[in-house]
């Protein structure tokens, strides 16, 4: 509990000093909040090939690109593991990546996106037991059983690693990071929140990298290393 207090509390400086900082602070600007609003507004725009209309879609969603994204690849190994058609899918995903990536400079998503489109049959079976396995650590952690949870996810680890699926890492690397951080073993929490961190970038995760930075702080407050929790 105090921990969550901590995490609020520095995350609310963090924001202070963003929306201070910010030179687009005082701008205002439509913003797409929504997956279902962004797929209706992209696909209207790619269904008339209005390249400037893309672009400014993604602008305005691009808080959640990353999840809309992610979502449509989801939906497209799943398909893939029932037999189904899943093109549209990836497509779309692979085209919003690609969008984005132009836009932000952030290529890892779409490069992401064409991993996994390449996924054969046994690699998205595989992607659903990593999935599994950690759903079973959420559950250790959440009734504070720390040692079953740490083993859930480094198994769900390792099967991510082996298939190359860097948003599986980056989970589960940060989940490693909160069970280190309640144990008292920071470093060792820094070193994992740090690993997610990086690929969160890397794929244009803005959520994950927000969460990342915020627990890192956190650590650093822990530590006594008060300059580096804001920064």
């Amino acid at each position: 509990m105090l921990r969550d207090v901590r995490k609020i509390l520095i995350l609310s400086v963090f924001l202070l000093i963003f929306l201070i900082a910010s030179p687009f602070s005082v701008i205002s600007k439509e913003v797409i909040k929504d997956e279902e609003t962004f797929i209706q507004k992209f696909s209207e725009a790619l269904k008339i090939k209005d390249q400037a209309r893309m672009k400014e879609v993604v602008r305005q969603g691009e808080a959640i690109v990353y999840k809309v994204v992610m979502s449509l690849a989801d939906n497209g190994m799943e398909q893939k593991v029932y037999g189904e058609e899943t093109d549209k899918y990836f497509k779309t995903a692979e085209i919003v990546a690609k969008v984005f990536g132009e836009e932000f400079g952030k290529e890892g998503l779409l490069e992401l996106v064409k991993r996994y489109t390449g996924y054969t049959l046994e690699m998205c079976q595989e992607r659903q037991r990593g999935g599994s396995l950690f759903k079973q650590g959420n559950s250790f952690y959440e009734k504070s059983k720390w040692q079953e949870a740490l083993k859930a996810w480094t198994e769900s680890l390792k099967i991510y690693k082996k298939i190359g699926d860097v948003v599986g890492e980056s989970k589960c690397l940060g989940s490693i990071g909160n069970v280190y951080d309640d144990l008292g073993r920071y470093k060792e929490a820094l070193e994992y929140y740090s690993q997610s961190l990086e690929i969160s970038r890397r794929i244009g995760d803005v959520v994950g990298e927000s969460k990342c930075i915020t627990n890192i702080a956190i650590v650093y407050y822990h530590l006594g290393h008060y300059i580096e929790a804001l920064e």
